[in-house]
């Protein structure tokens, strides 16, 4: 059984010693068993018992703060401890209890705060909103957790560290006194084994009428003894030429087996004769010494065995002696666990006890010899045998009684002459100093050549008893010591002297004095107000310097005083209060106190029991309360208010107890439930109106919200609740139900509801209502994708022929009427754009890049590119950067240039001489910020539209509209994209003077990483560096196809087409050698998508290099590309597409080609 910490040390004393402790310290006290058992406990932090341990979800933290102590404790050496701050943000301190190196309980100091630690409220507040604790009462018991320096927790478990280093000494005491008496136990059993197998033996002794049986049975008593299987016992006997053999007395019939057994039963075992030739049988009597081997199959002093002999895994011999002389042999084989040398020491006895029974049977055969002699001999026999008995039982009772005794005791025993010869000495000695060695006890105990002067050998001598102490100065252990005359049976008096080892009880008498001066220490330094109080009288015998503080008397006055003097109750109020204390169960009793200018202050005091130089004293700790006790007053002020101010709301309010009965309900919540105060006060709220579902079914009052609030404590909000009017109609109630916790107990709940019918059916209609929109914005997605289809499908027709209309030999009118085609359905293409970048940014689905960008370069290439404009009609257009704008910043570079185009497009628009300045510089106003600004001499804006301007289908007049065109969402388009960029966006104008827009962006800026000098002059490759490919084109427009025909004539590439996606399948697998495949995603009998997802399929089947695959579409969804990635595609192209974008797409899978030197 495994032993526990309280088996083996009396823990009540130290309940009182930590008791003080937690009064003196404030930090809570406990002794807990690796069984989890609670064995000393000084009460735990309210914040701690009330919220963190019984909530199941922050206790969750408080069991994993207890998993890591119990993991890492029981490796700590002896004398360290461990600091755990748990997850509810307190530190515990944990010291593992060890004795005699088994971790058997662990002392808990906890919790508490450090003075320098940062105590975060927010992460409290936090906790009380995560766990649903009260948070006024939450925080107010935060409040109550001690704060200590680091130099007083290090006082604190020094102390404790010593304590348990104290409970261990003790602890291994016990287990050293248990296991004496656990061995002395084992060895009197066993002595009394042995014992008993002699007086056996020795009962037929006395009758030797069949000597063989006497033998036959001593054998049977050694086998069951030793638990051996078998054995023999023979007897040396000389030959007439001066040899010797052993001659077999008995022996067992199991040592030989079904082989051996006709040979064993044809000789009398009894004359089997072994000469003393080598053999393991023989070598007791050759060697003189008891022969063990756990191996005798390979010992070299074995000689084998007969045939048919089983095999012998174990033996011991031993030589029988007498009179110092060997005159038989016993031997023992096969114990099931072999044999050691400490069998052979208790096996000694029976030896002499055999060597008795040999002696007789030799005596009994002289005997035979003549029968004159026989009636002597058996006389003499008897005699003999009396005579031992008489003896042995002399010696039994004298010795025998008093060695037993001695042997058994825990203390140390020894016995002298005058001479100083040490006749006796017990085991507890023999183990503290070894062997005599035939030395005088001042030479055994103390190496002196001379008697020892302290010695109280004449006092005993003389009849004295002496009891004295002696200290061991070379092994530093104390002794006390008895020493009493003895009459020993030869009639003289010898000295017995006992001592016992008090060493552990000095060592604990000074703990308890260093804990008592550590008390005063921790007494004096405390922070709370401390007072020692005789219980007898009242006399107050000292005082802290917290103390003198609080009431206002120096110490020296204080000690002069008694506790009636400072406490304003009569001793009728005292007695009254200890009996309210006893009877609200309060472990501390409320006094007025009066203090030195004669102010009375409310005290709480708190007392136990202490003890001081072997007195039994009060300490008491007195906390001022007076500020407690106004807000308690204040509170129930507070509560009446409450009950006032309840019953003129609106809501309606029920206020129920811990067994769901209504104390309280207002005006409010009687009108919404049809009932009358009289009817449910005192009555279960859940049996009148809060106890089925909408649908009527009934559920238990277990499974109702407002049963976790009573059980759990936690704050219940919901708008799912249904209550009952008094008619038998529900109604849905937005309902709050909070608890009232008192002492850290739920005693019962506030609940406020309001009728929420009304707002649940605005609810459903407001849902109803958006699905319908979302329904609409569906619609007007599918819209603007069959919109964008249908038109960009003839556009890419119409733009495509008209470009390659423009590269043929035109006079100037076909030219100009071709350009203006051209132009106008470019237009018409910008127009489709805006209307879907403006429904992107609708839906919410628009998606800026985040890359790095040089400002610079932007606005150096656009201004390039749109100068050509600019001189078309005469307008000058520059570009000018000041030095300190950043090299490179973060963000969508396309959409900054797409601004950029915008604004200086309406600029060129609007401006018919003049310039158009393109301005890039930091913006001094906001850090960090760039400011791009598009300057014009245009025609201007009116004052009342420049608030306008920006605003979606918005131009400055109709008249604008009419003469310069326009959808009116390109500036609107813009500013959404100036804003989700992170910038700003405003105009400057006056009419007939110009325009200037501004824009800013965030310059978060990067290192960007230029090419270097070559890379940056090496040109793109045209169409003579491209090789020529194989593309395979699935279009089912035939104008399509032909564009797409004109576009790659005079390039080198083939092209082969195929006008569906079941025939472009068809193509890639019979042919299998394309470059590239432009892939229409709309076609008959097979779409793009659908054929693109099969070619990738038979790609891998057939271990094919994939082609890649180019995705047509007049979609330009997000959905639509997203869609075309998923299926495989590699790029996705937008129809319209123009000669020169196809090229340059065409360029780009040159290069990604194998072989490919471009």
């Amino acid at each position: 059984m495994q032993l526990t910490l309280k088996d083996l040390v009396d823990l009540s004393k130290f309940q009182i010693m930590a008791e003080a402790l937690y009064q003196a310290s404030g930090l809570p006290i406990g002794i807990i068993g690796t069984d989890g058992e609670i064995l000393v406990a000084t009460g735990w932090q309210e914040i701690c018992v009330r919220f963190h341990r019984a909530n199941p979800e922050s206790c969750q933290r408080c069991h994993e703060s207890d998993r890591y102590i119990s993991q890492h404790i029981p490796n700590l050496p002896p004398g360290e401890h461990i600091e755990y701050q748990c997850q509810n943000g307190l530190w515990d301190i944990a010291i593992p209890i060890l004795v005699d190196g088994d971790h058997l309980a662990t002392c808990f100091l906890g919790q508490f705060f450090y003075e320098d630690e940062f105590l975060d409220r927010d992460f409290f507040r936090q906790q009380a909103q995560i766990f649903g604790f009260h948070e006024v009462s939450y925080l107010a018991a935060l409040d109550q957790v001690p704060r200590f320096s680091k130099d007083k927790v290090r006082s604190i478990i020094a102390y404790n560290t010593q304590l348990v280093s104290l409970l261990s000494g003790m602890g291994l005491n016990a287990l050293r006194e248990r296991t004496r008496a656990t061995e002395l136990l084992a060895a009197k059993k066993q002595l009394e084994i042995q014992v008993d197998c002699i007086n056996r033996i020795q009962g037929l002794f006395i009758d030797d009428t069949h000597p063989n049986l006497l033998f036959d049975a001593f054998l049977r008593e050694s086998l069951k003894l030793t638990d051996s299987a078998y054995g023999f016992v023979a007897e040396v006997r000389p030959e007439a030429q001066g040899d010797v053999w052993l001659q077999m007395l008995a022996i067992s019939n199991i040592a030989w087996d079904e082989a051996g057994s006709a040979c064993f039963e044809g000789i009398n075992p009894i004359g089997l004769r072994f000469d003393m030739r080598r053999g393991l049988h023989t070598a007791p009597f050759v060697q003189g010494v008891p022969i063990l081997s756990n191996d005798p199959a390979n010992d070299p002093r074995g000689c084998g065995f007969p045939i048919g002999h089983p095999l012998i895994h174990a033996f011991l011999g031993l030589p029988i002696r007498r009179d110092g002389e060997t005159i038989g042999v016993l031997g023992l084989a096969n114990r099931p666990n072999g044999y050691d040398w400490n069998l052979v020491e208790y096996l000694k006895p029976l030896a002499s006890a055999c060597a008795q029974i040999i002696d007789a049977y030799r005596n009994r055969n002289k005997r035979l010899e003549s029968e004159a002699c026989l009636q002597q001999t058996v006389a003499l026999l008897t005699s003999e045998v009396e005579e031992r008995k008489r003896v042995q039982e002399v010696l039994k009772q004298e010795h025998g009684r008093l060695y037993s005794i001695l042997d058994a005791m825990n203390d140390g025993v020894y016995i002298v002459d005058r001479e100083y010869h040490i006749d006796y000495i017990n085991p507890v000695v023999l183990r503290s100093f070894g062997v005599i060695a035939n030395r005088k006890c001042h030479q055994y105990f103390h190496e002196r050549p001379e008697p020892c002067p302290w010695c109280k050998m004449p006092q005993v001598f003389a009849g004295q008893s002496v009891n004295w102490q002696w200290t061991d100065p070379s092994a530093g252990r104390s002794h006390d010591m008895f020493d009493t005359p003895w009459l020993h049976t030869d009639g003289h008096i010898r000295k017995i002297s006992f001592y016992h080892d008090i060493t552990e009880h000095k060592r604990v008498e000074n703990a308890l004095k260093e804990s008592e001066d550590r008390f005063r220490q921790i007494f004096e330094q405390n922070q709370s107000v401390s007072l020692i109080i005789d219980p007898s009288d009242g006399a107050i015998l000292d005082a802290n310097l917290a103390a003198e503080r609080f009431y206002g008397h120096p110490r020296a006055t204080l000690i002069t005083m008694r506790i009636t003097d400072i406490n304003a109750f009569t001793a009728a109020e005292v007695i009254q209060e200890m009996d309210n204390a006893v009877r609200q169960r309060r472990n501390y009793f409320l006094f007025p106190h009066r203090l030195a200018t004669g102010e009375i202050r409310e005290v709480e005091v708190y007392s136990g029991p202490v003890g001081i130089g072997g007195r039994k004293l009060l300490c008491s700790f007195i906390h001022d309360v007076t500020q407690r006790k106004r807000a308690e007053d204040a509170l129930r002020e507070n509560e009446q208010r409450f009950r006032e101010v309840a019953a003129t709301l609106a809501e309606g309010l029920y206020v129920v107890d811990d067994a769901w009965r209504i104390t309280f309900i207002n005006a409010a919540a009687l009108n919404l439930l049809g009932w009358r105060e009289e009817d449910v006060m005192g009555q279960s709220s859940h049996a009148l109106f809060h106890h089925s579902h909408v649908d009527g079914a009934h559920y238990e009052a277990s499974t109702c919200l407002l049963g976790d609030v009573l059980t759990q404590g936690r704050v219940v909000k919901t708008e799912e609740e249904i209550l009952w009017h008094r008619d038998g109609r529900c109604f849905s109630v937005a309902l709050i139900a909070s608890p009232i916790l008192r002492a850290g107990k739920v005693r019962g709940a506030v609940v406020t509801f309001q009728d929420i019918t009304q707002r649940k059916q605005a609810e459903k209609e407001l849902l109803e209502a958006k699905e319908q929109a979302e329904q609409a914005v569906r619609v007007k997605s599918e819209f603007l994708a069959v919109m964008s289809h249908e038109i960009r499908t003839p556009m890419n027709v119409a733009l495509g022929m008209s470009e390659l209309l423009l590269e043929t030999d035109l006079n100037p009118m076909q030219h100009r009427f071709a350009e203006l085609m051209h132009n106008a359905g470019k237009s018409l293409l910008g127009v489709i754009n805006d209307v879907l970048d403006f429904s992107r940014m609708e839906a919410g689905r628009f998606v800026l890049s985040e890359l790095p960008f040089s400002p610079r370069q932007v606005v150096m290439e656009i201004t390039q590119l749109m100068r050509m404009s600019a001189e078309e009609k005469g307008i000058i257009m520059e570009a000018r950067i000041t030095s300190d704008v950043p090299d490179a910043i973060v963000g969508d570079d396309g959409r900054v240039r797409q601004v950029l185009v915008n604004l200086m497009g309406n600029a060129i628009k609007f401006t018919h001489q003049g310039r158009i300045d393109v301005i890039l510089e930091p913006y001094p106003a906001v850090p960090n910020t760039l400011v791009f600004a598009v300057a014009d001499t245009g025609i201007g804006i009116e004052a009342e539209h420049l608030d306008h301007i920006f605003d979606q289908f918005t131009q400055a007049n109709a008249g604008i509209t009419r003469r310069y065109g326009g959808t009116g969402l390109g500036l609107a388009i813009t500013r959404r994209l100036v804003e989700m960029m992170g910038g700003r966006i405003w105009v400057e104008s006056r009419v007939e003077q110009g325009s200037r827009f501004f824009f800013t962006l965030p310059a978060r800026m990067v290192q960007l990483v230029t090419q270097e000098p070559a890379a940056r002059e090496a040109r793109p490759a045209g169409i003579a560096d491209m090789r020529a490919l194989r593309i395979l084109l699935a279009e089912d427009v035939e104008e399509n196809r032909l564009l797409f025909e004109a576009y790659l004539m005079q390039t080198g590439h083939q092209l082969t087409v195929a006008h569906d996606g079941l025939e472009a399948i068809d193509r890639v697998r019979e042919e299998a050698a394309f470059d590239v495949v432009f892939m229409d995603v709309q076609m008959p009998r097979m779409d793009g998508y659908t054929a693109t997802s099969r070619i990738r399929q038979w790609e891998q089947e057939t271990g094919r290099k994939p082609v890649q695959i180019i995705a047509l579409s007049a979609h330009a969804l997000e959905q639509e590309i997203q869609r075309s990635k998923e299926v495989g595609c590699d790029l996705y192209l937008t129809k319209p597409i123009n000669k020169k974008k196809l090229l340059a797409v065409l360029q780009q899978i040159t290069t990604r080609l194998p072989g490919d030197s471009a």
